[in-house]
């Protein structure tokens, strides 16, 4: 029998009905487009006003599909303006919202100026949370002040939702160690740092033709059977209760390190998992791969 995690004791956030997760949605921003939410014009010569929030349509597949299907305009953009209309609880950004994301340089954050106007936005009607990917890391706290930024290095991250412990992260995460240290080493901040100084030097020229490059790859969603899928999920599951096991007091508050009952009750948890990456959008008991919203226009709504 499952144990229930006491939240509240132990300073765990909570996940709030209605929360909306996105993941993978590979964002390209449109370079002759600036979004504004006042009323500054934009530099855009193209575009005269600022674009008006989307009504939020959506398509249920099934009864007991947790994922609905967006059938509104603008991809992306549009399902981020119909959440300013009828804002959720929470929105949970699970990595790879954009296809190349690196705000720390200048000309991406440049770039992708609509995308931050419209989390800074949805950041003062909700919480909004914000799991670095691999296509978009090194994000700016300056740029999104409000927006509760988790780096690889915080990932997974310990949530609840209705009592039951669960483990968000992007996904790319217990795969190979090859992997590991190049992921890591991409996001470290001197890496960082010596992209930032070659865009600065280059006048953005390297930054652009980088773009080019990942704005080519193909992006597809990964099919599963379900015998094939029961399987990938107890693993994905297997190795996020390995990392919860062995480093319980990282993933507790700091307040609550020194509480030794706390790790006890949290082994003897059920764990919940939610992750994207693998473009997958299929549930099993209480793991969630989530789909990937530029293949499929499906996100999660508890």
């Amino acid at each position: 029998m499952a144990i229930a995690l006491d939240s509240s004791s132990l300073h765990i956030p909570e996940i709030l009905s209605p929360a909306v997760f996105i993941a993978d949605a590979h964002y390209i921003p449109e370079p002759s487009y600036t979004f504004t939410l006042d009323s500054s014009k934009p530099e855009s010569s193209q575009n005269t006003s600022p674009k008006a929030p989307l009504e939020s349509k959506w398509e249920f597949l099934d009864s007991s599909s947790p994922y609905p299907r967006y059938i509104g305009e603008n991809g992306l953009t549009g399902l981020l303006q119909s959440l300013l209309l009828k804002p959720p609880a929470q929105l949970f950004l699970m990595g790879d919202i954009a296809h190349l994301f690196i705000p720390h340089i200048t000309h991406n954050a440049t770039i992708h100026r609509e995308l931050i106007a419209l989390l800074n936005a949805l950041s003062h009607c909700m919480e909004v949370f914000y799991f670095e990917g691999n296509h978009d890391f090194g994000l700016d706290s300056r740029l999104l002040p409000r927006v509760k930024i988790y780096p690889r290095k915080l990932q997974p991250a310990i949530f609840t939702y209705q009592n039951q412990p669960f483990l968000l992260s992007h996904g790319d995460c217990f795969i190979t160690k090859g992997y590991e240290c190049y992921i890591t080493a991409l996001s470290a901040p001197f890496t960082l740092s010596v992209l930032k100084l070659i865009d600065t030097l280059s006048l953005g020229y390297i930054h652009s033709y980088a773009q080019s490059l990942v704005n080519a790859k193909h992006i597809k969603s990964l099919a599963f059977n379900d015998d094939d899928f029961r399987v990938f999920a107890s693993k994905r599951i297997a190795a996020y209760k390995h990392y919860a096991h062995s480093n319980t007091h990282d993933l507790l508050s700091p307040q609550n390190q020194a509480h030794k009952p706390y790790g006890q009750t949290l082994e003897k948890c059920e764990l919940g998992v939610i992750e994207g990456h693998f473009h997958i959008g299929k549930r099993w008991q209480s793991f969630f791969a989530l789909p990937s919203f530029y293949c499929e226009k499906r996100i999660l709504i508890l």
